[in-house]
């Protein structure tokens, strides 16, 4: 069997380079002799850092085509794709993929897809796209119940979990003192940490660790929180999936304006707090008992540690139902219908 996956890898973006290692993970336990081809921005470090048996320039058609023609399904996903905040090309770019597709007539498939409210146009659109599709999985009711408005039948639609819950979970507690993690994305937001990373420092006794999650933008962000606090902070970066992983099990708490920096923290039964307006960032918090604050809200700093000392306070309460929501999401994942 061959396979072509169809997502937004090799763009260095830790939260996309895991839901490849996820999706790849089902396949090879489900397709054990299948051929896995991928889409992406930067083909050899994708076939490299995932030893798949070919990668492709996303932005070469006649290579993209001609993998549509002799593949036995086409997999768009997963992620927050369905989306037009960044605007409509990306979104467009996987519709048009979805066509192509299935005018070759090659099985088509949206794998544990995230949406948000589109502009009319592009919900037309996608719905269009989508009822002829030939199974669509997403990653939360919320997207589902999106899809039924925009015209997409319910038979057609699976919810599953992110496949990053595929991934393994080692458990193992680091030594004191308190690491808080912080994954920082918005520029706007270094004064609010600024001036809150002495006092979660001062309450927690503990310590902070900057990680950009996608270098190419969160690098200078979080870079230039630690070089504003030095005392408090140290920066880190990464150059595979293993490097990540490994800074969430050296960490206590996490704050995140990440997706994926929140399903990891919920992975291995980690408090997190959640600081985004970013609709699929609060449906996960919410559905996992995580704090949310919002920046359109104007947080101080007195508000942001006072949230996360809170969450500190009962995080032996709240690891026990992350950790059970995290094995159910794994399950889930694991028997993903598109991937399986």
């Amino acid at each position: 069997m061959k396979i072509l996956l169809c997502g937004y890898y090799g763009y260095g973006n830790a939260g996309d380079e895991l839901l490849l290692s996820g999706t790849l993970r089902i396949l090879r336990r489900t397709y054990p002799n299948a051929e896995v081809c991928v889409l992406s921005h930067d083909p050899e470090a994708t076939a490299t850092a995932h030893a798949v048996s070919s990668a492709i320039n996303r932005y070469n058609p006649f290579a993209l085509f001609r993998n549509i023609i002799i593949s036995d399904r086409v997999i768009i996903g997963g992620g927050g794709l369905l989306q037009d905040f960044t605007g409509p090309l990306t979104l467009h770019y996987y519709l048009v993929i979805a066509l192509c597709s299935m005018l070759f007539g090659t099985p088509t498939f949206f794998n544990a897809v995230g949406a948000n409210r589109l502009h009319s146009f592009n919900a037309f659109l996608t719905g269009f796209v989508l009822r002829r599709c030939t199974q669509i999985s997403v990653r939360d009711k919320e997207t589902a119940a999106l899809l039924r408005k925009w015209g997409v039948p319910s038979r057609k639609v699976v919810v599953t979990a992110d496949p990053v819950f595929a991934l393994a979970q080692p458990l193992a507690r680091p030594p004191m003192p308190v690491t808080v993690l912080l994954v920082a994305r918005r520029a706007s937001d270094t004064g609010l940490y600024r001036a809150a990373i002495p006092l979660i420092v001062q309450q927690l006794e503990g310590k902070v660790v900057t990680l950009p999650f996608q270098p190419q933008y969160d690098a200078e962000v979080n870079t230039a929180i630690a070089r504003e606090t030095p005392e408090h902070v140290t920066a880190q970066s990464w150059l595979n999936i293993d490097d990540v992983v490994k800074q969430f099990d050296a960490c206590h708490l996490v704050i995140a304006e990440r997706f994926h920096a929140l399903v990891l923290a919920a992975m291995r039964g980690l408090p997190a707090v959640c600081v985004s307006d970013d609709e699929k960032l609060i449906r996960f918090s919410r559905s996992v008992g995580y704090p949310v604050l919002r920046p359109s809200s104007r947080p101080d700093a007195a508000a942001l540690t006072a949230v996360v000392v809170e969450l500190w306070k009962y995080r032996e309460r709240l690891q026990p139902f992350l950790l059970h929501r995290a094995a159910s999401q794994n399950v889930l994942a694991s028997r993903n219908p598109v991937l399986s």
